[in-house]
Parts: structure tokens; sequence; C-alpha cells
């Protein structure tokens, strides 16, 4: 990889995190309490020659996690989302779906954060 593309993801990684969304933004501030340094923003990768930013990822546990806003529910974003998934999980990791409304619900961020704990318990067995 050259040190244009290196700087290129960077710098497209960093506006990403300067315009998330305010779901992505209330999720990683209640999850960052509970996964310190281990969760990223707007994580870079580069699989099969293509460049995916995920939203939110913890390593550690090969997880990430997306936000969707109301498009994601058109067919061609869909379409695009699988292929995201695919991809990631095609080196490990697991993705975890929620919408901009499910992020506003506090049982919910609360549920999903116990299962991302149950998920760190399994990964230590």
């Amino acid at each position: 990889i050259s040190k244009d593309f290196v700087n290129w993801i960077d710098k497209t990684q960093k506006q990403l995190v300067k315009d998330a969304t305010k779901s992505e933004n209330k999720l990683y501030a209640t999850l960052k309490k509970t996964f310190k340094n281990r969760l990223a923003k707007q994580k870079p990768f580069v699989i099969d020659g293509k460049v995916y930013y995920a939203d939110l990822c913890i390593k550690s546990l090969n997880l990430i996690i997306e936000v969707d806003g109301g498009y994601h529910f058109t067919k061609e974003q869909q379409a695009k989302d699988n292929e995201r998934d695919n991809a990631f999980a095609s080196i490990g990791y697991t993705t975890i779906r929620c919408t901009n409304e499910q992020v506003s619900d506090s049982k919910f961020v609360k549920e999903l954060r116990q299962h991302i704990l149950q998920i760190k318990d399994s990964k230590k067995l």
C-alpha cells in the first residue's frame, strides 16, 4: 500500500469522525464508558482492495457496530451493506447493525452493551 493511499485513508477517517451522525456519537459515547480504548470510531479496513470504514469497532472482539440511518432501508443500500458485512466476515469480524431509532432507545442501548459484554466473556473461555 502506498504512502499516498495510507494518507488518503487517514484523512478520510478523520473527516468521517468529524461528520459522524448524532446517533453514532451517542452510541460511541455510551459504549466508550465500558470499552475504553478498545472502541474505535470509523475504523478503516482494506479488504480485497476496497476500503471500508466501520462506524464502531472493537478489534479485540472482532466486532463491528454499524448505525444505520433511514437510507439503509433502500434495496440498493441493503445490497451494499450486505457486501460490507460479507467483506468484514471474510476477515473474521461479526457485524451488528442497529438503527438511529434504536440508538435513541436507552433500553436497547443497555441490552446492546450487555450483548457485547457477553461476547467478550465468551471469548475468554
